[in-house]
């Protein structure tokens, strides 16, 4: 199925032992520009996440956080995440392929790019939150592709266990700032399997060094998850 995307697929990621210890509900803290703007003008009108102003978080609202984690469940375990990813962007089932393309992930049909993310792991969770918030949120179709974008985006630091492996999320110490990014950036990943969800703070669509866009179908061929 991954036959034409290039010899870079199946590039491996260094599988680490998950905590055993429990770990707090995630949260997206408040402290800076960058998550305030986004969560406080984005995600909190779409009615999924719960505004904790006393310790400055925000943490998934509950029943959305189950749905997700169902759905999630549901697409992993049938193997037709190919299947849904056409559905929703309406092209041929036949000819769309997903695969590690370097250190990406990448959706592709016969006419090029459908999307990139960071890993599998923020494909799966990109591809069931999108129609969730179809159903839940009447103004996520009224949104913008890049603030579309940056919702999903930041909705993933918020995932309690990896969309890939069901493996602990947890960050790595900040990045260095690089020629993409100004700021210095904490990675949100799978202490399992390694899978990179998102940076934060969450910056907004900015092109990798290839050209494509780190996450999200909706900026790539098509305009946004409708």
């Amino acid at each position: 199925m991954l036959g034409h995307l290039s010899a870079a697929l199946g590039s491996i990621r260094r599988m680490v032992a998950p905590s055993h210890e429990p770990r707090p509900e995630p949260t997206i803290e408040r402290d800076s520009d960058h998550t305030r703007d986004r969560v406080d003008s984005i995600l909190r009108p779409l009615d999924v996440v719960v505004d904790l102003p006393a310790e400055r978080e925000f943490r998934l609202e509950r029943s959305f956080r189950r749905a997700w984690h169902r759905r999630i469940d549901e697409v992993r375990q049938s193997g037709t995440a190919p299947e849904h990813l056409a559905h929703w962007l309406a092209v041929d089932p036949a000819v769309v392929d997903v695969g590690e393309i370097g250190t990406q992930y990448a959706a592709t049909d016969d006419d090029g790019l459908l999307g990139v993310w960071p890993s599998r792991a923020a494909f799966l969770a990109d591809l069931t939150a999108a129609p969730l918030l179809v159903d839940r949120s009447p103004g996520w179709c009224a949104l913008e592709a890049d603030q579309q974008e940056t919702a999903l985006t930041a909705l993933r630091t918020l995932l309690e266990s990896c969309p890939n492996c069901e493996g602990t999320i947890a960050e790595s110490s900040p990045s260095a700032a690089s020629a993409e990014s100004s700021t210095e950036q904490t990675v949100v990943h799978c202490g399992r399997c390694g899978s990179e969800l998102a940076r934060t703070p969450i910056e907004g669509p900015t092109r990798s060094t290839d050209g494509h866009l780190p996450s999200s179908v909706g900026n790539a061929r098509h305009s946004s998850w409708s």
